[in-house]
C-alpha cells in the first residue's frame, strides 16, 4: 500500500499594520491538498490584507491544480485593489511557472518586496493553518 503524502503545511505571518501576509507553503501542492492554502488565502483576502507573498521554497510538487489557486487568488488580490506574488518559488514552481508562462503573473521583478507606505513590514502577529 502506496504511503500518503505528507500534508500540507501553510503558515501565514501578518505584518503590522496587518495589511500585509507572508503565506509559506511547504509539500506538495496539488488537486489532493489545496484545502489549506485555500483557506489561508481565502482568509487574508476576506481580512483586507491588501499584499500576500507566498513563500514556496519548501514547495516540492505543485501541479496546475496549484497554479490554479495561485492564480484565482492572484486575480482575486489584483480586483481588490491588492497584489498576490510567488516568492522564492522552489525548483517546481519555478519550472510549472516557466513551461506555463505565468512567471510574469506571478513573480515579481527581483528586488525587495515593497513596503507599504509609511510602514515596515514585519513579523509581529502571526497565525497557522
Amino acid at each position: 500500500m502506496p504511503t500518503p503524502a505528507p500534508a500540507l503545511r501553510v503558515t501565514v505571518l501578518r505584518s503590522v499594520p496587518a495589511r500585509r501576509a507572508t503565506v509559506h507553503v511547504a509539500g506538495e501542492l496539488d488537486l489532493d491538498s489545496l484545502a489549506p492554502l485555500r483557506e489561508a488565502l481565502h482568509r487574508c483576502l476576506s481580512a483586507g490584507i491588501s499584499t500576500i507573498d507566498i513563500d514556496t521554497r519548501d514547495v516540492t510538487f505543485c501541479d496546475v491544480r496549484g497554479l490554479n489557486l495561485l492564480l484565482i487568488a492572484a486575480r482575486r488580490a489584483a480586483s481588490a485593489g491588492g497584489v498576490l506574488t510567488v516568492r522564492r518559488p522552489s525548483a517546481s514552481v519555478a519550472r510549472l511557472l516557466d513551461l506555463t508562462d505565468t512567471t510574469d503573473y506571478l513573480i515579481p521583478a527581483p528586488g525587495p518586496p515593497p513596503a507599504a507606505p509609511g510602514h515596515a513590514p514585519s513579523a509581529a502577529a502571526g497565525y497557522a493553518s
